[in-house]
């Protein structure tokens, strides 16, 4: 939840960060929708995907925002390797993991690794450069998810 590019940094109700991690400490809790390494599909209006580009920190219901740093597969049923990246003290990319991102028509899904806290994947509504901002974004607006999703390219 709250995994767009849009939404601020905490997740309404949750007193620290939320991670897409199982390992948590103190004050960090893992979200709602993290399962564990996977695929996994953005659902919600305001994320269908991945951004190609930092939103900055303190989005996506997390203190460190990722994005794809790799571009999406063009073509329905194509897949390729990609690199999320997590800004982390100006560096666009100082964290990054690999994975890989499969076209399925209609929508992408994204193989995902465990990340360390604070870290956490983002989504938006386009692949577009998204528009940076510093506001606490109400709860009320609509939410983003993510969902383990099987690839249906795996053979």
């Amino acid at each position: 939840m709250y995994r767009s590019i849009k939404f601020g940094g905490k997740v309404p109700g949750n007193p620290g960060w939320t991670c897409d991690t199982v390992e948590i400490g103190k004050g960090q809790h893992t979200s709602p929708d993290w399962k564990g390494a996977g695929w996994y599909r953005f659902t919600g209006e305001d994320a269908v995907e991945m951004p190609e580009v930092s939103a900055g920190n303190n989005h996506c219901g997390g203190r460190i925002s990722g994005y794809l740093k790799s571009k999406h597969p063009e073509e329905p049923g194509e897949q390729v390797a990609a690199t999320y990246c997590f800004e982390v003290v100006g560096e666009p990319c100082g964290t990054k993991y690999t994975g890989r991102v499969t076209n399925c028509g209609d929508y992408f899904v994204y193989y995902l690794k465990e990340l360390n806290c604070d870290l956490r994947y983002c989504g938006t509504a386009s692949t577009t450069k998204p528009e940076k901002s510093n506001e606490d974004f109400s709860p009320l607006l609509p939410f983003a998810q993510m969902m383990p999703f099987a690839n249906p390219f795996l053979g």
